[in-house]
């Protein structure tokens, strides 16, 4: 449904693209009615499957577990059908087909067989497959279906719920595998496993779809814009609105823009405000959190939920990339931590860049003691928003965790950053842009800045730390 590659112990796979089936899918999601109850993982169990499934589920869907049918839920579902004496088909894997269903002493009313590998045939052979199951159905009504289909089930329901609406359509999963394969298949089958006895929660969806606005800038490096909002648009916490702000240059093509316009806000101004002004922008945000991203930082697609989670332990501004400033030379950074350098813990770090995350009240603190700014322009925020959320907030300023086994949740993905981080126009790339950075900082240690590396014997302790961290690693 998100284009990423899947493979499944059954054996199936999808590849790293958004297939048929996956767009099948999408439609299935997206419908609602009162007879129509989605299920979505739920974050104990699929953390990043739940923020993408919860961000995206219509207003007014009905939403429930996708697990309903199995762990703790497990035998009690097993004890219902067994006892029920509502008439039932059964739509299953084409490997069980060996086996006879029997289901509480009753056979099925129909027995039905789907291809195993469903996400290749759909893709050539959708409509061949959902027509010959609705001939073997034939006219049935007031039935129990229980569908183990894999990813086909949902768009399987859906063709035969739009057919015969007075059935009831379930899409069991693996719960009935020990009748239809007559054996276990997965933990929780057996009563003395953990899984057995796991309970889930499943929060209110309509809280993570208020979460948080994204702010893009747009200004010398419009080429990235369209990667950008992509891969905002395919993060696991979907944004509730992505604001671009389009700072004063009128030389580029806006037309890709029109795709996303029910998802995203256009702010022109008539004048260049540099780095500064997508802070102003970000007032217009109606959400509790606020992600800025540089115009060349493209996230990996568990970012927005890295932030989310880290920021409820760590309750401060947060950012792609964060530096520890040596206390003796001017913005000489004693250690980076973020995308070039991975660490799976969240570290404090003097400032963030390339993004910044952060609760939208604190934009307050932004905007103070910032009358001399615009002598500035192109440089100075990421070091004033750190300085002014220490001073007036009392909050420190950290890096989420960026696993080296896992870049979907680095805030910008290495090999593009490594690419864009080149381009001319990058603040970081010219003279013009680094040495005020040096100057911006010495004028916010002189009004209080404190550093985490107060002293020059702090940073000496840091290296030896940091020597003996390498050696042991």
């Amino acid at each position: 449904m998100a284009g990423k590659p899947v493979k499944a112990q059954e054996g199936w796979e999808a590849p790293g693209y958004l297939t048929k089936l996956g767009q099948d899918l999408n439609r299935c999601f997206a419908v609602q009615h009162e007879n129509v109850v989605h299920g979505i993982s739920c974050p104990c169990c699929d953390k990043a499957s739940h923020y993408w499934f919860a961000t995206r589920a219509a207003e007014d869907a009905r939403i429930t577990f996708a697990n309903l049918f199995v762990n703790a839920q497990y035998q009690e579902f097993r004890n219902w059908i067994e006892t029920s004496s509502k008439p039932f088909v059964v739509i299953a894997d084409e490997s069980a087909s060996n086996n006879s269903v029997v289901i509480g002493g009753r056979a099925p009313l129909k027995t039905i067989y789907v291809p195993s590998n469903g996400v290749v045939e759909w893709e050539s052979h959708s409509a061949e497959i959902l027509n010959s199951i609705v001939a073997q159905v034939g006219e049935v009504e007031g039935a129990l279906f229980l569908v183990s289909a894999g990813p086909m089930a949902a768009p399987i329901i859906m063709q035969l719920w739009d057919i015969a609406p007075n059935n009831v359509y379930l899409d069991v999963g693996s719960s009935i595998d020990e009748f239809t394969h007559q054996r276990k298949t997965r933990p929780y089958h057996s009563q003395d496993t953990k899984h057995a006895a796991m309970r889930c929660e499943l929060p209110d969806c309509a809280d993570l779809q208020r979460q948080v606005t994204v702010v893009v800038g747009v200004y010398g490096r419009p080429t990235y814009l369209k990667e950008q909002i992509e891969a905002i648009e395919q993060q696991t916490l979907r944004p509730a609105e992505i604001i671009v702000f389009k700072d004063h240059k009128d030389d580029f093509d806006f037309r890709f823009f029109e795709g996303f316009h029910d998802r995203a806000t256009l702010i022109t101004i008539s004048r260049n405000t540099g780095v500064w002004g997508r802070f102003a922008a970000a007032l217009h945000a109606k959400t509790k959190y606020v992600c800025v991203f540089d115009d060349d930082t493209v996230p990996g697609s568990k970012w927005l939920q890295n932030c989310l989670e880290t920021i409820k332990t760590h309750r401060g501004l947060l950012g792609t990339n964060g530096l520890l400033f040596h206390p003796k030379y001017s913005y000489k950074h004693l250690e980076q931590y973020g995308w070039a350098n991975p660490d799976k813990k969240v570290r404090r770090v003097d400032i963030v860049g390339h993004s910044w995350f952060f609760e939208r009240q604190w934009l307050s603190a932004f905007w103070r003691d910032s009358d001399d700014f615009h002598q500035w322009r192109i440089v100075g925020e990421d070091i004033h928003f750190a300085h002014m959320l220490q001073k007036y907030l009392k909050l420190k300023t950290y890096v989420p965790p960026h696993p080296p086994y896992d870049i979907e949740m680095f805030g910008s993905l290495p090999e593009s950053a490594k690419e864009k981080g080149r381009d001319a126009v990058a603040i970081s790339m010219s003279e013009e842009g680094f040495s005020p950075m040096g100057k911006y900082l010495e004028q916010a240690k002189k009004n209080g800045f404190r550093l985490v590396m107060r002293t020059q014997l702090h940073a000496l302790f840091f290296k030896i730390y940091r020597k003996w961290r390498s050696k042991k690693a």
